[in-house]
């Protein structure tokens, strides 16, 4: 796959688009995406998928966190999974937004020979979202492309959608949003350099650096595991503001992953962790003392949960700890 931020990287003959913002790739989106480059196979196209990143709605409403399900790297990665042949990840601006709708697809005709226009029946593209499925068939019409809108996919009587994903998360419901996703719930970055608290209480974490506009999870502790350099490790990762020694208002929130029976320096490695249970929410302790007793608890809870999925699937995951 052949990845660009900008058009005016490389001219096509004839290919198949489609167009979405993708947050998440989730089924929908997949399903969206295979049926295109399905198509394009078919006619001997080029198959190519557009996004925007930023997105619309981060621009215009200046948010600065809790929003995408996938920055930019998960969302190129999950996406080149499906194999089409280009991708193409634009910055969205506000000059980008006065661009008609008639012009920006014209562009893909002119730039990528664009045979058919693939999107969801939702869509709307170009200055005040005037390019609705039934204006840009009109213009299909006129340029000489067909446009194929598919229907929302369903789970369980319910429409997956983006949105839907960030609720759940937010709620801390893993079960609805990885079957909305297709997948686990993961978070990838670098390890960084922390407070350094875990270390003195016996517990020492990998501290995950992510973007600020990534969904924030419910604030508690899970189950977890930990991937780096191709090794998965179970883990226990707290998500939020540590309230039993930050009191500052609107604290940054935090991710730190104990990883159990562990013990490497891992600064500036790039780890990818998994969420695959919510256990408890955050909690302010009086003490140093409760707050070492509650983590003992929730280690133990976690190596029962992997001894349990040992037991089910016949795969010892094995056991961990980190110093940070």
């Amino acid at each position: 796959m052949i990845f660009s931020r900008e058009l005016s990287f490389c001219n096509l003959e004839a290919s198949s688009i489609a167009i979405g913002s993708f947050d998440g790739v989730h089924l929908g989106h997949k399903t969206l995406i295979r049926k295109m480059i399905a198509s394009a196979h078919a006619n001997g196209f080029n198959s190519m998928v557009l996004n925007f990143y930023p997105q619309s709605v981060v621009v215009f409403r200046n948010l600065q966190s809790d929003y995408y399900i996938t920055n930019m790297e998960e969302r190129r990665v999950l996406i080149e999974e499906l194999e089409p042949d280009y991708l193409v990840t634009l910055p969205f601006t506000k000059e980008l937004a006065t661009v008609t709708a008639e012009d920006f697809l014209a562009e893909l005709v002119k730039r990528f020979g664009m045979k058919e226009l693939w999107v969801g029946k939702d869509f709307a593209l170009g200055k005040g979202r005037e390019g609705t499925v039934e204006r840009s068939r009109e213009i299909g019409e006129e340029l000489g492309f067909e446009v194929h809108a598919i229907e929302p996919i369903a789970l369980n009587d319910e429409v997956i959608s983006s949105s839907k994903i960030r609720q759940a998360l937010r709620a801390g419901d893993l079960i609805s949003a990885e079957k909305m996703l297709g997948r686990r719930i993961r978070l990838t970055g670098p390890v960084v350099h922390g407070a350094h608290r875990g270390r003195t209480i016996g517990y020492p974490t990998a501290n995950l650096e992510v973007d600020s506009l990534q969904v924030y999870l419910r604030k508690g502790v899970y189950w977890s595991h930990l991937t780096l350099d191709g090794t998965v490790y179970p883990a226990v990762t707290s998500v939020g503001t540590n309230p039993t020694f930050v009191h500052t208002e609107n604290p940054p929130i935090s991710i730190e992953t104990y990883i159990l029976d562990f013990d490497q320096y891992i600064y500036d490695k790039i780890v990818k962790i998994e969420f695959l249970q919510f256990i408890r929410d955050e909690q302010s302790f009086t003490s140093v003392s409760e707050l070492v007793e509650q983590i003992d608890r929730d280690v133990e809870l976690v190596r029962g949960f992997e001894r349990n999925a040992a037991k089910t699937t016949g795969v010892f995951t094995g056991s961990a700890e980190i110093k940070s």
